[in-house]
């Protein structure tokens, strides 16, 4: 069984530690269900406590985190002889979701499942659905996304620890209706 340290680990991979007190041995996590029903932890086919997994499709990344940002659209017209503008909200961008995980394993040679599955996802043309608690929270039933870049961190990983980044952008479907004639 390889030892290292995780939290270690984290820090070089990522910049910046777990958390204060941080201890795997000691996390217990939520075991009840989120407000819309999803559960808060999920045990992988070896027997592994996630908490707040991250899957795409139905894959589950391994210990994976998330983080959404959005900006509004607006529009800013300044104001003549007067400080400051007038602002119009038009709308809101893409929610962009950045997932960092550690993928792992036992195996020798490393780890390389999560490797070869996100590659998959990157590849395909087809939608990709996303489903975690958090991002359940902003895309609201609407769970799709793209894949705008993977990155893994081979300098900082150890043989059987290989740091991951996805970034993504959430995926609307529309429906488009024609209205008029387009040769006038």
């Amino acid at each position: 069984m390889a030892k290292f340290d995780l939290a270690k680990l984290y820090n070089e991979a990522f910049n910046r530690n777990p958390g204060k007190d941080f201890d795997i041995r000691k996390a217990v996590g939520e075991t009840g269900l989120t407000k819309l029903g999803k559960p808060y932890s999920f045990t992988d086919d070896q027997k592994r406590p996630h908490f707040s997994p991250v899957k795409l499709n139905d894959y589950v990344l391994p210990f994976a985190t998330v983080e959404v940002t959005c900006k509004r659209t607006y529009t800013a017209t300044p104001m003549p002889e007067r400080n400051g503008s007038v602002k119009e909200v038009t709308g809101r961008d893409d929610y962009i979701i950045n997932i960092k995980g550690i993928d792992i394993s036992d195996e020798e040679g490393g780890p390389t499942e999560a490797m070869s599955k996100i590659e998959a996802f990157f590849l395909s043309k087809e939608k990709i659905t996303i489903d975690n608690i958090i991002t359940n929270i902003f895309l609201k039933g609407r769970p799709y996304a793209m894949i705008t870049e993977m990155k893994f961190v081979r300098e900082k990983s150890t043989e059987n620890a290989r740091p991951y980044e996805i970034s993504l952008l959430s995926d609307d479907i529309y429906t488009l209706e024609f209205i008029g004639n387009v040769h006038s």
